[in-house]
């Protein structure tokens, strides 16, 4: 028996035709604005989702790998991120 996501209908029905509501998480509306955010370049945006604290780990043995503390280093991470990869 497959699911199949109705996404228009905030759904899930099964191949039997039986249908179950389900609710989105409600983490899951800023995660997409987040995202938006960073596809847009929005870095004044994106700083709003992240705590003054912030732990950034970037696992690997490369020249990004390593911990990045606090949003000054987070955003100064992604901005290098940004220019490597265009």
């Amino acid at each position: 028996m497959g699911l199949a996501w109705n996404a228009q209908l905030g759904s899930v029905g099964t191949d039997s035709g039986r249908e179950v509501r389900m609710t989105e998480h409600p983490g899951v509306e800023g995660a997409r604005a987040s995202i938006e955010a960073f596809n847009r370049g929005d870095m004044t945006a994106l700083r709003a989702f992240y705590a003054d604290d912030v732990v950034w780990h970037v696992s690997g043995d490369h020249g990004l790998s390593g911990d990045y503390r606090g949003r000054d280093e987070l955003f100064a991470y992604f901005e290098r991120v940004r220019d490597l990869t265009g």
